[in-house]
């Protein structure tokens, strides 16, 4: 039996971190990537999808979002999607019946079988996250997947899972939703909890690999392997780019295009690093522009230094010489730190002209 994880596709998430065509694009995104996930299922004959929260970004959603939702889980009858609400959808109000639609309650755990397969879940509130542990009993001759939604905890609260209260309770794969990164580490023996992650980046904050995961379950040895169908396609990535040797906007550029292989479906954000002889003038909006045509949208973002020539400071007869040759003589002071005290010496006694 092969079954299908995943979580945290936030429908309707209005995507605020890019100009308003791309958030609307990536919108769209979302809602193809979940049909994706099903044309995988069908081309795959996997009839089980487990959804671990926050199919949609709030509890009051769009009837566009809400309508899309509902009519894929109608058109595609043959596979059934084991739904657990999270913290942005916890107040969903499903007033659609579908018979391939299986929820879950915050009041006890619900489950669900297929085979010798059973499937449960638990939904957080206020009122029951201290006991839904000793709430939990599973029958060791079912092979077990427990669905939660929150982060992983070391003291209760809600929304925390606590992952020393699921040890030794017959659980033999842990789905959870919440994280946005793919995560996966043991729970106890051969079990492991996973985090599919989110299927598409809404933002910078977000430029991890994206996808769901695949659980591939042999009924009679009861194991569950998992593996993670990671989407290449419509990335976000961020990098650090080296500009100490450059001077102008224009070699930034090329040495961009040079090193990175752009893709006009990506989104790149690019941090430029390393010390520079002088300012470059708009060196983000024209870096920008050079690179606009290769990108679906691109960000730059100026983090570079001015380089500080600290011997010509040597005989500078002045409060700023001074200070400046007490720091570099001090020898309890690491080189890093010595240029970092002196480059904020600088920014106080020359309006700024440096930066940290």
């Amino acid at each position: 039996m092969k079954i299908i994880h995943l979580s945290d596709i936030h429908l309707g998430s209005e995507i605020k971190s890019f100009p308003k065509d791309i958030s609307l694009k990536r919108q769209q995104l979302l809602k193809e990537k979940f049909l994706d996930v099903i044309k995988f299922s069908k081309q795959n004959n996997i009839h089980i999808i487990l959804l671990s929260g926050d199919v949609f970004d709030n509890d009051d959603p769009k009837k566009k979002d809400k309508d899309f939702f509902y009519s894929v889980i109608k058109d595609n009858s043959d596979i059934d999607f084991i739904y657990l609400k999270g913290n942005h959808d916890l107040n969903t109000i499903n007033d659609i019946q579908l018979n391939n639609l299986k929820c879950f309650n915050n009041n006890n755990w619900t489950s669900y079988y297929y085979d010798n397969v059973c499937i449960s879940g638990i939904e957080f509130d206020n009122d029951n996250y201290k006991n839904i542990y000793s709430l939990l009993s599973l029958d060791s001759n079912y092979i077990n997947i427990v669905m939660l939604h929150g982060d992983i905890s070391k003291t209760l609260k809600k929304d925390g899972i606590v992952l020393k209260f699921l040890e030794n309770k017959n659980i033999n794969y842990l789905a959870l939703g919440h994280i946005h990164r793919y995560k996966e580490d043991k729970l106890d023996n051969n079990t492991y909890y996973v985090y599919p992650g989110c299927l598409l980046g809404r933002g910078f904050d977000e430029t991890n690999d994206h996808g769901f995961v695949l659980l591939d379950i042999d009924i009679n040895k009861k194991k569950i392997q998992h593996e993670y169908i990671k989407d290449e396609k419509d990335m976000i990535y961020e990098y650090d780019v080296d500009i100490s040797n450059l001077n102008d906007s224009y070699s930034i550029s090329i040495k961009i295009k040079n090193d990175y292989k752009l893709d006009q479906n990506n989104i790149y954000r690019f941090n430029l690093i390393g010390e520079i002889n002088n300012p470059i003038e708009d060196v983000c909006d024209d870096v920008a522009r050079y690179l606009k045509d290769d990108v679906l949208y691109v960000s730059i973002k100026d983090k570079s230094k001015i380089k500080i020539d600290i011997d010509k400071y040597n005989a500078d007869i002045s409060i700023r010489g001074e200070i400046i040759r007490e720091v570099n003589n001090n020898q309890k002071i690491s080189n890093d730190d010595k240029n970092t005290v002196i480059r904020l010496i600088l920014e106080a006694l020359e309006g700024n002209k440096y930066r940290l």
